[in-house]
C-alpha cells in the first residue's frame, strides 16, 4: 500500500500543513497506536502509517518513539497552569477545591487512562514509557498541591508542619481509590461525577483538621 506522502500527487492536492499541525497528527496517531499496540510493541512505522504520513516525515520530527511519546506527553501535561497562588484570590478552601478538580480532569481523562493501561502493560519491558508518564502526568498535579499548602498555611496560618504528607492525606481521601479501579474497567467512570460532588465537603473536613483556632 502506497503511503500518501509518497505519491507526489496526492501530496499536490493536500493543503500543506504547518511544522506545528504535523506533530499534532503524529502525536494523536502515536495514542491511537500506543492504545491499540501496546507500547512496547509499536514501532516508528506503525505511527508514521496511523498518521498518513512517511517514515522520513516523522523522524524530522522525531529521532525516536520516546520522542514521540515525550511531545505526546507534553500536550497532556497539567504543569502549565498550576495552583493559585494570587495574593488576592480565593480561599484557602476554594483553592484546594479547585486544584484537585484540576488534577481529576488530567489524570482521570479517557485518553490519559487508555495511554497509562498501555504504557504499564510493557512497563517491564520498556520502563522508560511508564516513567515519563509519571512525571509528566501523575507527579505535577500532587507537587503544585505541596507548594499550594505551603502557600495557605502561611497566609492563613493553618497548622501544617509537613505539606507533603498532609498532600498525601488530602489526595488519598479525595481520590481514594478510584484511579486504580479505572485501570481496570471504563465502567467505573460513572464514579467521578460524585467524586468532584464530594471535593468541597472533603477540602472543609481537611481544613478543620489543620486549621488554627
Amino acid at each position: 500500500m502506497t503511503n500518501p506522502d509518497d505519491d507526489p500527487a496526492s501530496r499536490s492536492r493536500r493543503p500543506r500543513l504547518s511544522d506545528e499541525e504535523r506533530v499534532g497528527q503524529l502525536t494523536a496517531a502515536a495514542q491511537v497506536v500506543f492504545a491499540a499496540k501496546g507500547y512496547g510493541e509499536s514501532t516508528m512505522e506503525d505511527i508514521a502509517r496511523e498518521a498518513g504520513m512517511a517514515k522520513k516525515t516523522l523522524y524530522r520530527f522525531f529521532a525516536t518513539k520516546g520522542a514521540v511519546l515525550s511531545a505526546l506527553l507534553e500536550c497532556k501535561n497539567p504543569a502549565g497552569k498550576g495552583p493559585d497562588l494570587s495574593e488576592h484570590g480565593a480561599d484557602g478552601e476554594s483553592r484546594l477545591t479547585a486544584h484537585l478538580s484540576d488534577i481529576m480532569n488530567v489524570v482521570f481523562s479517557p485518553s490519559n487512562v487508555t495511554l497509562l493501561r498501555a504504557l504499564i502493560g510493557d512497563a517491564h519491558i520498556e520502563p522508560e514509557g511508564s516513567d515519563a508518564f509519571a512525571r509528566t502526568i501523575l507527579e505535577p498535579g500532587p507537587l503544585d498541591l505541596i507548594r499550594l499548602l505551603e502557600f495557605i498555611a502561611e497566609r492563613e496560618c493553618w497548622q501544617i508542619a509537613d505539606p507533603r504528607e498532609a498532600a498525601d492525606q488530602l489526595l488519598a481521601l479525595a481520590f481514594g481509590g478510584l484511579h486504580f479501579r479505572l485501570l481496570f474497567s471504563d465502567r467505573f467512570r460513572s464514579e467521578i461525577p460524585a467524586a468532584k460532588a464530594r471535593l468541597p465537603r472533603i477540602v472543609a473536613t481537611f481544613a478543620r483538621m489543620y486549621r488554627r483556632g
